[in-house]
């Protein structure tokens, strides 16, 4: 779900003969943003177009410059790169049919947005309530607008919510769900429905410095006609953490993904939840979906980069897993998006983006991929 540069190949970049990885084609893998560094990150595609979001300028240690790169998914640049803001950081992106909205934090914490025609012209700058701090999380609505969630200022709620309208103007009805308690929302996702109602996911993490030991939970709910509805709970297996949600729609049908414990993936349908997928020693990075299921994007222990079909069928079963090893270094999966019953994954080596389609649907190539083994994760302070 979800920019100049010249298409940059990976030329130079070729493993040693004791690491291989899966070769690329003439454009199967570019660089988004050559040899320049890269903070945080987001990807959209729509109707064969990619758009990537990223702060840059860390590294010169002035002020994080927000911009905007557009490419097709077989990696052709399409628009040169496009500024969104000078001073701002922790973008996010969510691709309309006519128009890209674009949320990030100014300095102060507060979150602003701005709006894009699908040229890469501003539309629209819009200041947001207060209540919106920190950073955030979006995704389009079918009307050309865009539903906004993060976690909530007030006191008294975990998630707050706010509708942007397809000219980049935002609600001023605020929906808030979640009654807090000594926790806090930590990670949040929000995907749309067919029908304009959102998914919004969150998980809830106890510090535990003191007993009784509280497991972190996920809770989700969705949001239609101005207003939340009920809470759903995850199933927490055995009192584990469940944590890092990924939400994935296609019209009605709607998928998501979570961690329980440390290292266990979890995908099942949404709302009911019930026999979902599970691929152990592994984290969760993303999940899309397109018309007929979708596909869950994973990095195993040895620091492998997965990528794995499903099928929309009940009970949720694993197809085809196509694996990739990073270029030169350790990857870190940053998106991962559908578009055109494809799919293209992009993730971060050291300061370079890096981007691919993934078509299930052409032949696998075999080969070992390079791996970069990564620690076993390590309970948070004051916790089990």
């Amino acid at each position: 779900m979800r920019a100049a540069v010249a298409v940059a190949l990976i030329a130079g970049c070729e493993p040693d003969a004791r690491s291989p990885v899966e070769p690329p084609g003439p454009q199967e893998v570019w660089e988004v943003f050559a040899g320049v560094g890269v903070g945080a990150v987001d990807v959209d595609a729509r109707d064969g177009e990619v758009w990537f979001v990223a702060d840059r300028g860390r590294l010169a240690g002035g002020p994080t410059n927000i911009v905007l790169s557009t490419w097709t998914d077989r990696g052709e640049v399409l628009r040169e790169r496009a500024e969104v803001v000078a001073d701002g950081t922790y973008p996010q992106l969510a691709l309309a049919p006519d128009v890209v909205h674009v949320i990030y934090t100014q300095p102060g914490w507060q979150i602003a947005s701005r709006a894009f025609d699908r040229d890469g012209v501003p539309l629209l700058d819009a200041g947001l309530p207060t209540v919106f701090q920190g950073t955030g999380v979006i995704a389009a609505l079918p009307d050309g607008g865009a539903r906004l969630v993060t976690r909530s200022a007030d006191p008294a709620f975990e998630i707050a919510s706010l509708a942007i309208d397809a000219s980049g103007a935002p609600s001023t009805s605020v929906v808030q769900a979640g009654a807090r308690d000594d926790a806090g929302a930590a990670m949040f996702a929000v995907a749309a429905r067919g029908d304009g109602s959102s998914i919004v996911a969150w998980d809830r993490r106890y510090e535990n410095c003191v007993p009784p030991y509280r497991p972190a939970v996920l809770l989700t709910a969705s949001i239609a006609d101005g207003a939340a509805g009920s809470i759903i709970s995850v199933p927490d297996a055995g009192a584990r953490e469940v944590t890092h949600p990924a939400l994935a729609t296609a019209g009605d049908d709607a998928y998501l993904g979570w961690r329980t414990g440390w290292t266990t993936v979890r995908l099942a349908r949404y709302p009911s939840l019930a026999e979902p997928i599970e691929i152990p020693e592994a984290f969760l990075d993303a999940v899309a979906a397109t018309r007929d299921g979708g596909a869950i994007a994973w990095t195993s222990l040895d620091g492998v980069m997965h990528v794995s079909r499903f099928a929309a069928m009940t009970p949720l079963a694993l197809g085809e897993t196509r694996d990739f090893g990073g270029l030169a270094s350790a990857p870190t999966i940053v998106g991962f998006v559908a578009t055109n019953d494809h799919f293209v994954l992009a993730w971060t080596e050291q300061d370079h983006l890096y981007a691919r389609q993934i078509d299930f649907a052409a032949p696998r190539i075999a080969s070992e991929p390079r791996r970069f083994p990564v620690a076993t994760p390590r309970p948070r302070p004051c916790s089990h």
